[in-house]
């Protein structure tokens, strides 16, 4: 029949997204917040990834929400276990709500892209080393533009494929 919680195996854990949402909450810039799994089917090994969908003041607007996703994800690292941290944050004005009830309407809710992953500026490979970690990454990731300051995790990955792209 199923849980009947709200509960998800990930990455070998048991999470609550309701719990991370609640952390992403207290933060001042977030009104709302849902998490949900989704796979990423532009990805070569489309993965499940963590998507934090938060909704405030201001979050519509994509110069401003930019910023205020790499506040939202600093104040998520520093409350969350690493692998409870979504990788993908969506900033929205209003979370889209069903008719009835006011839960949370998941079906609605957009398709991520590529710019609500949390980037630091992007600075490129210097060296011929740090050129062939960046191509492997973008191989086994599916992300055009790596950078040398990039977080691994950060960006999705996990440990599962950190060992693929060491063998």
């Amino acid at each position: 029949v199923g849980r009947t919680d709200a509960q998800i195996k990930w990455h070998g854990y048991r999470i609550e997204p309701g719990e991370i949402a609640a952390v992403l909450t207290q933060n001042p810039i977030v009104r709302q917040a849902v998490v949900v799994p989704r796979v990423d089917t532009s990805r070569p090994s489309a993965d499940k990834q963590l998507v934090a969908y938060v909704a405030g003041p201001g979050l519509g607007e994509r110069k401003a929400a930019e910023q205020a996703i790499r506040e939202i994800r600093k104040h998520a690292t520093e409350r969350l276990a690493m692998f409870m941290c979504p990788s993908l944050y969506v900033p929205l004005e209003k979370l889209p709500l069903v008719a009835h009830g006011g839960k949370v309407d998941v079906k609605r809710l957009p398709a991520p892209e590529e710019w609500h992953r949390v980037r630091e500026e992007y600075s490129p490979p210097a060296s011929e080393m740090e050129e062939v970690v960046a191509s492997l990454w973008r191989e086994f990731m599916g992300i055009e533009r790596i950078g040398v300051r990039d977080d691994f995790f950060g960006l999705g990955g996990h440990s599962l494929q950190a060992a693929e792209i060491l063998a």
